[in-house]
């Protein structure tokens, strides 16, 4: 009992308690701002305008990853072995495939608008905004890693409130005062993002980006590339439900899964705080190879998952309350989607715990391979759970693929990673 105790002792007085504290006071305010959001979007938006405005930030952050060839998560990697010295000229290489990937799929978008038009069911016009929205939204993510992996919580949580109360006002003063629909919710998405990424580049470029040094260019390729199919499943949770929504049932469903969606996004708020503290953590003790520092980490663990679990299990026996003081009733449907996504986001939470622990080991081939499986699952249970329950057939589909992504995962990393899992073996190191 004593060392249970001293260990919540020490854990108050952690760099990681700090951290999280700052990350989720900070992220609360950040959050707090978008929900704010919902009232009036919901106000002045039908179902089917808020589905079109969703449903172009979610075709954004699928293809975030791809443009930036998961820049973010090589610099989480990497910022530790990389010198101090070289570690700018490392952005710098970052920075340059952004561009050229941003080119390339602009041409891609403008080649096969047509096509792009039939499938995500927005105007080619809109669409074509998407790589270049993508690209400054890479870079801001890069900048933000780097604050993150060297400790900067302050900064990164005044930065990321700082657009989000521009992307706030803007979508405010366009959707509300210029009347401009859906059209002014994306138009304050895309300006918010060109400003905020134009800042975050003039602060991690330090050399000159049209030279032809590209020395760390294999790395970034090697690591990022096989993130590639990792980025699927982001692509199911973000885009491709909507789509599949879209498809079966009618634009109007898909604001209103929506609005649940942000709903259970509370559990990745908290899950994406936690990360931002942990995982910096994570890296420098694993160096150390120290029996007690693993445990120490096993048990934050397991005392996060326990405690976003009680959470999730909140956020699911008041959803009718939240929703129906957030929205009219023409949104309150999305009342019964609440306790089956918050449950899949503790799931994903769980799962994502575990791919940073293959990030670790360099697995980023077994990373994929994970996201892939998980990306087909949700797909066939999705169309199969639609069809036979309606849209609440979504969110049992989303619920139960994560469960057992989560599950699955966690066996190959119990069997492939050597750390203290199991609670009784403890006492050897106490």
């Amino acid at each position: 009992m004593d060392s249970i105790f001293s260990f919540f002792y020490k854990f108050k007085k952690s760099y990681l308690i700090k951290a999280l504290s700052i990350y989720s006071i900070g992220g609360i305010a950040n959050k707090i701002i978008p929900f704010l959001l919902i009232p009036i979007l919901t106000k002045y938006l039908n179902p089917t305008e808020y589905g079109i405005a969703v449903t172009f930030v979610a075709i954004v952050a699928v293809f975030t990853p791809i443009v930036g060839f998961n820049g973010n998560t090589t610099i989480t990697r990497f910022y530790f072995d990389i010198k101090e010295k070289e570690f700018d000229s490392f952005i710098t290489d970052i920075i340059k495939i952004i561009g050229i990937m941003t080119i390339i799929l602009t041409f891609i978008f403008l080649i096969f608008s047509r096509v792009a038009e039939n499938i995500f069911n927005l105007n080619s016009n809109i669409l074509i905004i998407v790589p270049l929205t993508a690209g400054f939204t890479a870079i801001t993510g890069n900048y933000l890693t780097i604050l993150q992996v060297s400790k900067n919580p302050i900064n990164y949580i005044l930065f990321t409130i700082a657009l989000t109360l521009t992307n706030l006002g803007l979508s405010v003063f366009l959707v509300v005062f210029m009347n401009w629909g859906y059209l002014g919710r994306i138009g304050a998405i895309i300006i918010s993002t060109l400003i905020f990424g134009s800042l975050s580049f003039n602060k991690i470029n330090k050399n000159d980006l049209f030279s032809f040094n590209l020395k760390f260019l294999p790395i970034i390729i090697s690591f990022g590339a096989p993130l590639f199919v990792n980025s699927i499943s982001g692509w199911v949770l973000t885009l491709g439900n909507r789509i599949i929504i879209n498809k079966t049932l009618n634009l109007a469903s898909t604001g209103i899964f929506s609005i649940s969606y942000s709903i259970a996004m509370i559990i990745q708020f908290i899950d994406e705080s936690f990360g931002r503290a942990f995982m910096p953590i994570f890296f420098e003790k694993m160096i150390l190879e120290d029996e007690r520092e693993k445990i120490k980490l096993v048990k934050i663990i397991y005392a996060y998952m326990l405690v976003l679990l009680v959470i999730t299990i909140f956020l699911g026996l008041f959803s009718d309350f939240i929703v129906h003081t957030l929205t009219n009733k023409s949104y309150w449907e999305a009342s019964k989607l609440v306790p089956w996504l918050t449950l899949g986001y503790w799931s994903f939470a769980g799962y994502k715990v575990l791919l940073n622990l293959l990030l670790y080991l360099k697995k980023t081939i077994i990373m994929g391979l994970s996201s892939l499986i998980s990306a087909v699952i949700t797909i066939i249970l999705m169309i199969w759970f639609i069809y036979y329950w309606g849209l609440i057939g979504s969110s049992y589909a989303i619920c139960l693929s994560n469960l057992f992504s989560m599950f699955f995962l966690w066996i190959y990393i119990y069997k492939h990673l050597k750390m203290p899992w199991n609670p009784l073996l403890w006492y050897k190191f106490s």
